[in-house]
C-alpha cells in the first residue's frame, strides 16, 4: 500500500484479535468528537455504549468478508478501515491525530480493498465527513434516513 503519512511512521496493516480493545478506544473517542454533536444526545450515549460489543461480536465472528485495517504507530493503535466487500463500513481516527494524513492512509488501503464500487453512508450533518469524502473524490449519490432508537438521521451515500 502506498504511504500518504511520510510526516511520522506510520503501518497499515491486518486488525489482529489484540488489537479490539484498541479498535474500540478509537472509535469511541472519534464517535464522541465528530459525531455525537450531530444526533439526538440519547442516540450518542447508545452508540458509544454499543461499541465494545460491536467489535467483540465482529472479531469473534470470523467473517472473512468484514475486514478491519488499522494504522498503528510505535505499536499503538492510532486509526482503523472496516470494510465488506464495497461498503466501507467505519474509517476513524484517534482525535489526537487528526488531519496528520492518516485518514487519508486509511481510506487508500480501504479502496484497494474495496475497488471502484466502494461506497460510505456518512452523517448529513456531518461537515468535516462530507468534506473529506469530496477531497477524496466521492460523491453523494444517495440521501436516506437511518433509524435509531426510534430517531430518524438524515443521511448521504457516496461513491465513485
Amino acid at each position: 500500500m502506498s504511504d500518504h503519512t511520510a510526516w511520522m511512521p506510520v503501518d497499515i496493516r491486518a486488525a489482529a484479535p489484540d488489537d479490539l480493545e484498541p479498535i474500540a478506544a478509537v472509535d469511541a473517542a472519534a464517535w464522541r468528537e465528530h459525531y455525537a454533536p450531530h444526533v439526538p444526545p440519547e442516540v450518542a450515549e447508545a452508540w458509544l455504549a454499543r461499541i465494545p460489543y460491536t467489535w467483540r461480536r465482529s472479531f469473534r465472528e470470523g467473517r472473512t468478508d468484514f475486514v478491519v485495517r488499522v494504522a498503528a504507530t510505535d505499536g499503538a493503535v492510532i486509526g482503523f478501515v472496516a470494510v465488506e466487500r464495497a461498503r466501507l463500513w467505519s474509517l476513524q481516527v484517534d482525535p489526537a491525530f487528526d488531519d496528520r494524513g492518516i485518514a487519508e492512509a486509511l481510506f487508500a488501503d480501504a479502496r484497494e480493498l474495496c475497488g471502484p464500487g466502494l461506497f460510505v453512508h456518512s452523517l448529513a450533518a456531518n461537515r468535516r465527513a462530507s468534506a473529506f469524502w469530496n477531497a477524496q473524490g466521492l460523491r453523494v449519490v444517495a440521501e436516506m434516513k437511518d433509524v435509531f432508537l426510534d430517531a430518524e438521521i438524515p443521511t448521504l451515500i457516496y461513491a465513485f
